[in-house]
């Protein structure tokens, strides 16, 4: 990174508290919230949910793989 990045990036780091109480983030998205019909939140949910299940799946998968490698590990050690 330059010098005058480094330099910049506390002073906008200071800022960001100050804009934040200005714009307000919240209002903004409720009102965009707001404006969605129930078939297109319906449909966002739906997208979210369904990457999360997956995740949920996945990581599942590698955490069982996981403990059952370290109980076979075992079991072979004390056998």
């Amino acid at each position: 990174m330059g010098v005058a990045f480094q330099r910049l990036m506390p002073v906008i780091a200071d800022q960001v508290p100050a804009v934040l109480s200005i714009v307000d983030v919240r209002g903004l998205v409720e009102r965009q919230i707001q404006a969605f019909s129930p078939a297109e939140v319906e449909r966002v949910i739906l997208q979210v949910a369904q990457r999360e299940l997956r995740a949920i799946t996945w990581w599942g998968g590698v955490l069982g793989a996981a403990v059952g490698g370290v109980q076979a590990g075992l079991l072979l050690l004390a056998g």
